[in-house]
């Protein structure tokens, strides 16, 4: 079972890594969803609920990144904190040479996926306060700006080697 953990992680991360070899998703279903909720608006915290209706556990989820990055790593998208379902672990994921970043959280064994037809709502990233932070500009002139998670792309890794991506729906506290 290990073994086959360590296998499943290694072509996770060469996948993501492949620049040569698109990802192929399924995409536009409702059979994985997340869900994000807005805990606290400064600094910001977010909670992600993971629903599984697949016949197959969720061993993967990472939120920034689907078929490709979109989610620009700066300080203020840097977790104070990431917290996981029991054993899981997360943690952030910086694109070599790239400004690109992504939230990662991998199962650390088959039997502590997210079973078909359930959900999990442990998922949680505190970001720092914006206040105080000294402005940041990518090389392409565009300002960072903090994350608010909403249509962000995810894309979640099955046991059975599907691949399901789609856009994070989030709800906000109301200022």
């Amino acid at each position: 079972m290990r073994a086959l953990m360590i296998i499943v992680g290694l072509i996770n991360a060469i996948a993501l890594c492949s620049q040569t070899s698109p990802i192929k998703c399924i995409n536009g279903t409702s059979d994985v969803r997340i869900t994000g909720q807005q805990l606290r608006i400064s600094p910001p915290s977010y909670r992600f609920v993971v629903s599984n209706s697949t016949n197959s556990p969720i061993l993967s989820v990472i939120i920034g990144e689907a078929t490709k990055p979109e989610l620009r790593g700066s300080q203020m998208n840097i977790p104070l904190r990431m917290e996981s379902p029991d054993g899981w672990t997360g943690t952030q994921v910086f694109r070599e040479e790239s400004p690109y970043m992504y939230y990662w959280w991998n199962a650390k064994n088959m039997a502590k996926g997210i079973l078909p037809q359930q959900s999990s709502c442990n998922f949680r990233i505190d970001l720092p306060s914006i206040e105080g932070l000294k402005p940041q500009v990518f090389g392409d002139g565009k300002p960072a700006v903090q994350v608010d998670f909403k249509d962000i792309p995810f894309r979640v890794d099955l046991a059975n080697g599907a691949i399901y991506c789609g856009t994070i729906s989030v709800d906000f506290i109301r200022k």
